[in-house]
């Protein structure tokens, strides 16, 4: 996509003035979060990522920022791709046992086996709903 970064030594009247110039032929600001989103768009970073460099930009307290760089890293991602296989490791074992039915020799075991998987996949997603809405107050702040 069309872009252009412009870098000044600083002098407010150059800055002011060569801003000035540009904007006249149709060059405009980049809005807010404008390079996030084109990295979303394009692919370059993920939704949780994007999400990450909001949370890093407004961080309130280095607690904010070190959470919302950890996200910004994919560590998050990595986490939900890993309940995520589980969760497709379950069905396509599933699926297994209902083409190859006759090959199966105790289904009781198998519904056991398959709810115990299914809890811990359920544990797992209910840990990380819990850390996030309890750190949500530690990360934003507290309205009093």
């Amino acid at each position: 996509e069309d872009s252009l970064e412009i870098s000044f030594h600083g002098n407010p009247l150059i800055v002011q003035s060569a801003m000035q110039d540009f904007i006249s032929v149709g060059v405009r600001y980049a809005e807010r979060g404008e390079f996030t989103k084109r990295a979303l768009l394009n692919g370059k970073i993920t939704l949780s990522q994007a999400e990450a460099v909001e949370r890093l930009a407004s961080a309130l307290n280095p607690l904010g920022v070190q959470k919302a760089a950890a996200a910004l890293a994919g560590r998050l991602d990595s986490a939900l791709a890993e309940i995520y296989n589980g969760v497709i490791d379950i069905l396509a074992d599933i699926e297994a046992n209902i083409d190859f039915a006759e090959d199966t020799v105790d289904e009781t075991s198998l519904h056991l086996d398959y709810k115990e998987r299914l809890a811990r996949v359920n544990s797992e997603l209910k840990r990380y709903t819990d850390r996030y809405f309890s750190a949500e107050g530690l990360l934003r702040g507290a309205k009093l």
